[in-house]
Formats: structure tokens, sequence, C-alpha cells
């Protein structure tokens, strides 16, 4: 039993460790984002884990009793916004591309992918809108999901009208492409 006990304090151990190692890494990149040129010192370094560890502890002491059942709620409700990413990622990798990924022109901004997929970006939107009146949540209650007396169906809908719309949207900028590249070519 007293192994169990040390094995269980020394995982919280080592996490808070690796949780304290992130903030700070988190902090040192927008720190050097403003100040590409800046050192951080050690003092700061150790003030900046210490200022976290201490925050942690506080939010964590503090919402103890309600922690689990807000952070259940939390993760249910980032659902809104993974939703439609999913579903412009898998349609666009099975249906667009056919399975086939240029790696090396995802880094050229002047690519075959270029800087922004606007339609990617506005079936992301469009998908977000068309799922609040599903969602039912303890940060949001849609009025749809309201009338199916609390049948949170945002997932469902999110999933499948977004990748109905970008499944569409996409083939069609992608048949102006290969149309314009074909004229390009008979010139």
């Amino acid at each position: 039993i007293t192994f169990l006990y040390f094995s269980i304090a020394f995982g919280k151990v080592t996490l808070s460790t690796l949780n304290a190692y992130g903030s700070f890494m988190c902090i040192a990149t927008i720190w050097n984002s403003f100040k590409p040129s800046a050192q951080i010192s050690k003092l700061t370094r150790l003030t900046i884990v210490l200022a976290m560890v201490i925050i942690s502890t506080f939010i964590a002491v503090v919402g103890e009793h309600t922690f689990l059942s807000a952070f259940k709620s939390f993760i249910l409700f980032l659902l809104t916004f993974f939703i439609p990413w999913s579903a412009i990622n898998l349609v666009d990798y099975y249906f667009i591309s056919k399975e086939e990924c240029d790696v090396n022109a995802l880094y050229d901004p002047n690519g075959k992918y270029g800087r922004w997929n606007t339609i990617g970006i506005a079936c992301y939107c469009i998908g977000i809108l068309l799922q609040l009146p599903f969602i039912d949540s303890k940060f949001y209650k849609g009025q749809i999901a309201e009338m199916l007396g609390g049948v949170d169906l945002s997932w469902l809908v999110g999933l499948l009208s977004t990748a109905v719309l970008y499944y569409v949207l996409a083939k069609r900028a992608q048949i102006k492409i290969s149309k314009a590249l074909q004229l390009e070519r008979v010139k």
C-alpha cells in the first residue's frame, strides 16, 4: 500500500513538473515573439515557473469541488469547434485530395495550397453557426436542443453539414482550377 501511495504521489509530481515546464515554454515563446534577441535569465525562468505553480495550485484549491463538472462541460463545448474542423480535414483528405498530400507545398505560402483556404474557413464558421441551435451544455443551450428535451445533436449537425458544404464548394473550386489549367495548356 505504501508503494502505491508513493507511486501516485510521484506521478502527480511528475505531471505537475511537466505542466509547469509546458507553461514556461508557452510564455517563453510569446516573450521571444516580442523580443527575439532577448535571453530569459535563470531568475526570470524560476519566477515564471513558480508563478504558474502558485496560480495553478490556487485554482485547483478554489475550484476543486466543481472542477470535474466544469471541465467536462468545457471539453464537451470544445467539440463545437473541433467537429467542423475535423469534417473539413477528413473530406479534404479523402474526397478532395484523394489521400495525396504534398508536404513541401504545405510550407510554401505560394504553393498549391496557398496561404488561406477561404472555402475551408467559411465552411468552418458556418459549421459552428449551424451547431448553435442544437447545443445542450452548461455554457450554452440552443433552442432546438431545448425543444428536444436536452438532446445535444450539435456534433451530428456540425459534422454532416460542414462535410457536405465543404465537399460541394471545394469540388466546385477544384473543377474551376482544373478548367483554368487546361485552358493555359491549350494556349
